[in-house]
């Protein structure tokens, strides 16, 4: 039912796996719930990095959900639980920020690690990086950061069939930026998550550049010179 809800809202249906992993969160939390195990109003306090948006049509369309499936549910929990769903659905990118505008528009974050990483990735690679992939990097890496945020820790799914070596050798500057970057991160409270979710990141950081910059963005132009002064002997070998 929340499924149909929630493609209702979008106007269009999504992907079977996401649909799965909509399923299993749900299925843990309402479980949760009828045990009367609720995210407390404490819970949300520790979360000081981020606010929600309370009156933005996602947290409403989740909130109403709950509220009719659980009417003794109280204010606060109904709260805390819609976040955590509204969470989810942020980090799974279950919603395009097309759709609903910004992240921004949804839920207020203090984040940091963005802003230091784009201008890092932009130092090492300057003058190369077009507004159109610097506002698309920008997006997509404050939706991976709050999902630390939020989360805390984040499991890697499947890093083991990676091939790596491959990704290496195809993208060895991207693969090297995103291992120096993590590598030299100052040991701050702040970026504690970044680095107890070090294989997570680090292959979240590399998809994203490779799907956002194409290969030939990492290559060094290289120049070819003729030298046509033998004349007749290099046409004829061309």
């Amino acid at each position: 039912q929340f499924i149909r809800l929630f493609e209702n809202h979008l106007d269009h249906s999504i992907q079977e796996t996401l649909k799965t992993k909509i399923n299993f969160f749900l299925s843990v939390s309402l479980k949760r719930i009828n045990m009367k195990n609720y995210l407390t109003s404490n819970t949300r306090i520790e979360r000081t990095r981020y606010t929600f948006n309370h009156e933005h049509p996602l947290f409403q369309m989740v909130y109403e959900f709950l509220e009719k499936e659980y009417r003794l549910l109280k204010r606060d929990a109904l709260i805390s639980e819609s976040e955590s769903i509204v969470a989810f659905l942020l980090g799974e990118s279950g919603v395009r920020r097309t759709e609903y505008s910004p992240l921004e528009d949804i839920v207020e974050v203090q984040d940091n690690l963005t802003p230091l990483f784009v201008h890092e990735f932009e130092d090492q690679f300057k003058n190369k990086v077009e507004k159109a992939q610097h506002d698309l990097l920008t997006q997509e890496l404050s939706v991976l950061h709050f999902k630390l945020y939020y989360f805390k820790k984040v499991q890697p799914v499947f890093e083991d069939l990676l091939n790596m070596e491959f990704l290496e050798e195809t993208y060895a500057d991207a693969f090297k930026f995103c291992v120096e970057f993590i590598g030299r991160l100052p040991d701050k409270k702040e970026y504690k998550l970044l680095t107890s979710n070090e294989n997570f990141v680090f292959h979240q950081y590399l998809f994203l550049i490779v799907q956002i910059f194409p290969s030939k963005f990492f290559m060094e132009t290289i120049y070819v010179c003729l030298d046509f002064s033998l004349g007749n002997y290099y046409t004829n070998i061309i």
